[in-house]
């Protein structure tokens, strides 16, 4: 059977389509277990959602308590390969908000791009809630972000190779949209 250009670019032209909306909705589907397992304390799940050198890079607290934190405590870290990632998520403040917390990552992307068959990037919102005290029905917004997230996908598994993170305000939210 003979298929004329015509029809041949147009199938390429779809099947890029669909792969890019594939891609798309299993880095959104990763990006809701990322909350999920930080949320619930599954550490090891959330490591590994990362590849072997995955990236994380967040303006952290380092206090003791982040509901009620002091300013000259949030420090810009960056944490390199799952055994820091694993020591980031394991750390006591993390520990602390297991069980109070609600990650909102993702949603619909701001922007979404496939570049290959292998790596995508997306730069979305999040915004983290605590609920302190869990009798009562009030809920405290403790981090609202803008990320830009870098996906590697790894024998057929998308992973997260890097999660660059800035505080919504701070002077370099906009760096992170910059090539796109």
């Amino acid at each position: 059977m003979e298929v004329d250009g015509e029809v041949l670019e147009e199938l390429q032209t779809l099947r890029r389509a669909v792969a890019r909306l594939e891609a798309e909705r299993d880095c959104a589907a990763l990006l809701a277990r990322y909350g999920y397992y930080v949320d619930h304390g599954r550490r090891e799940e959330w490591v590994n959602l990362f590849t072997e050198d995955g990236v994380f890079e967040n303006v952290l607290y380092y206090g003791d308590d982040i509901v009620n934190s002091d300013p000259d405590l949030w420090r810009l870290t960056r944490f390199v390969g799952r055994d820091q990632l694993r020591e980031m998520i394991s750390a006591p403040v993390n520990a602390k908000i297991v069980g109070h917390a609600q990650h909102h990552v993702g949603g619909p992307p701001a922007t979404f791009r496939l570049i290959d068959d292998s790596n995508a990037v997306m730069v979305s919102y999040s915004v983290v809630y605590i609920k302190e005290n869990p009798d009562m029905p009030v809920v405290q917004y403790q981090n609202h972000a803008m990320n830009r997230w870098t996906f590697r996908k790894v024998d057929g598994q998308w992973y997260i190779a890097e999660n660059i993170r800035r505080k919504m305000g701070s002077a370099d939210t906009g760096s992170l949209f910059e090539d796109f």
